[in-house]
Order: C-alpha cells, then sequence, then structure tokens
C-alpha cells in the first residue's frame, strides 16, 4: 500500500527545504513521513521486525535513488545539456526557472509520479534552480550529489536558521540562466 506513497514522497523530499542533503537526508526523510502515518502501512510491527524493516527501507533507498537520478536528468535535458546522442529527444533549452519545474513535472521521466497536480511554490522553484546551478557549474566527471550535498550542508550552516538571509542566494539562482 505504501509503496505509492514512496515514490511521490521521493520526489517531494528533492525539494523539500526541510532537507539539508540529497544522498541520506532525503530518504530518511520519506521514511519519517511514512512512520507518521502507519495507516500507510508502514505499521510498528513492520517498524520492529528487522527484516521487514530493511526491506522498506531499502525500497525508500532505492526509489529515492530513482528519482533523484530522474530529477538531475530530467533537468539537464531540459536545458539542453543532455541528448547528444538523440538529437530527437527532449532539449527545450529551457532557462527560464519557472517552466523548467512545470515542465519536469511533465517530463515523461517524471510521469509516474502523478506530479501534475503538483503545486509549484517558491521552495521548489530555489531547490531546482540550486540543481540547475550546480549541474551548470559542475565539471561533467564531478560527483554531482556529493557536490550538491555539501554546497547545502554549507548553506544551511551558513545561515544557521535564519533563512531569510539566504533570499539573495536563492534570487541569485532563480534568474541566472
Amino acid at each position: 500500500m505504501f509503496s505509492g506513497k514512496i515514490e511521490l514522497y521521493s520526489y517531494y523530499a528533492l525539494v523539500s527545504p526541510q532537507a539539508t542533503g540529497y544522498l541520506e537526508d532525503g530518504a530518511r526523510l520519506v521514511l519519517s513521513i511514512l512512520e507518521r502515518h502507519p495507516k500507510w502501512g508502514l505499521t510498528p510491527e513492520i517498524k520492529e521486525n528487522p527484516t521487514h524493516y530493511h526491506v522498506v527501507c531499502s525500497r525508500v533507498y532505492e526509489c529515492f535513488n530513482d528519482r533523484r537520478r530522474n530529477i538531475k536528468l530530467v533537468i539537464a535535458e531540459l536545458m539542453g545539456t543532455v541528448n547528444q546522442q538523440n538529437p530527437d529527444g527532449d532539449c527545450l533549452n529551457v532557462s527560464n526557472i519557472f517552466t523548467l519545474v512545470s515542465n519536469a513535472t511533465k517530463h515523461k521521466r517524471t510521469a509516474s509520479m502523478n506530479l501534475n497536480s503538483v503545486n509549484i511554490t517558491v521552495q521548489m522553484l530555489a531547490h531546482f534552480a540550486f540543481l540547475r546551478c550546480m549541474l551548470l557549474e559542475l565539471p561533467a566527471k564531478a560527483n554531482y550529489w556529493k557536490t550538491v550535498d555539501k554546497q547545502l550542508q554549507d548553506i544551511h550552516q551558513h545561515f544557521n536558521g535564519q533563512p531569510k538571509q539566504a533570499i539573495p542566494i536563492v534570487m541569485d539562482g532563480l534568474t541566472s540562466p
């Protein structure tokens, strides 16, 4: 029953303002959401059984990693930085962040996530802008998610509990190509 919830919340965890990283924190956020809603299927009995709980955790991490990979590919494709092998692909060369996010929620790679009714928020725009900027700035061979996590942790530490001070950084990300 909670398989659909895992898929949906794995996507939301990628753009959550509470996430301080994308390698471990996102999957932990999904697990904490499932734990708060035992009627979705992650009952205390499952959590207390190490074998069953490990299966659920593995599914959450696998799904989160899939979503993370898909989001990166969607951003890259929509920016026109991917699909050299497929000139008929989805390269739209989107530079407007709202258009990028709007198209990303309707993209074929995210179609299985049922994102058509997702409300695009400022936080979501900021996270996509951050991911887009990192994708543009990093060399092709760089460990993208590890670098993103490090930058995100630095931002969280620098503005320790005062998110309004991060507005200039967010605005720069929203307006840069």
